[in-house]
């Protein structure tokens, strides 16, 4: 049926009976966003509320997860990705880091945290190909190079200026595991690559689907 200009309570009762039944996510900064298969509906009461759309198909958006401790992830829940919050010489720069396995994201937490909470994105493949976006396909060179860059290791030669974060909105890649003595950079094999955000821009879009 369609959505009319009925009173509120009719028309929360059937939003949440759809969405709630799918997937639900809240848009921080927003008093209500559910995500719901279909089209795009807007309802207004006493403040502004919006429906937005998530593909049903699988192969529509890409699920990223991020491990932390369980009161980090409430204030994120709460009051969205926190990028002055991130640690110094990370592998890819300061950011919010992310990976597409569920088991690494809560392996990654166990590292740092006695208890874990995973946080999940469900972020449309569309939406997210728009970013600029920076993508390491192996663990090359380049990637050691920038890995080495980014945490103030020895680089063997002057970094190129697209390196300079934040003009990548997303960097995606291998995880640094160790130093070897020979200085080489060995990556961590059997671990997902990982998606680290940098930008503003970056951080509405993951705000935006995040599955509460």
């Amino acid at each position: 049926g369609n959505l009319s200009a009925d009173p509120y309570e009719s028309n929360l009762a059937y939003l949440e009976s759809i969405a709630f039944g799918s997937a639900a996510v809240l848009g921080v900064g927003d008093p209500l966003t559910m995500v719901m298969p279909g089209p795009r509906v807007d309802v207004s009461y006493g403040g502004a509320r919006q429906v937005s759309v998530v593909p049903n198909n699988a192969d529509d958006f890409v699920t990223f997860y991020h491990g932390t401790s369980p009161e980090k992830a409430s204030d994120i829940r709460l009051n969205g990705i926190d990028l002055s919050k991130s640690k110094p010489r990370n592998d890819f720069g300061d950011g919010f880091y992310m990976t597409t396995s569920r088991d690494d994201a809560i392996q990654s937490a166990k590292m740092v945290n006695l208890e874990q909470d995973v946080l999940e994105f469900r972020v449309p493949k569309s939406e997210f190909d728009n970013l600029n976006n920076l993508k390491f396909d192996s663990p090359n060179q380049e990637w050691a190079d920038f890995v080495s860059f980014n945490k103030e290791l020895d680089v063997p030669y002057l970094p190129p200026k697209e390196w300079a974060l934040p003009k990548f909105d997303t960097v995606t890649g291998p995880l640094y595991r160790d130093l070897l003595p020979d200085g080489r950079i060995k990556n961590w094999v059997g671990r997902a690559d990982q998606t680290s955000i940098h930008t503003d821009t970056a951080v509405d879009l993951f705000n935006r689907y995040l599955v509460q």
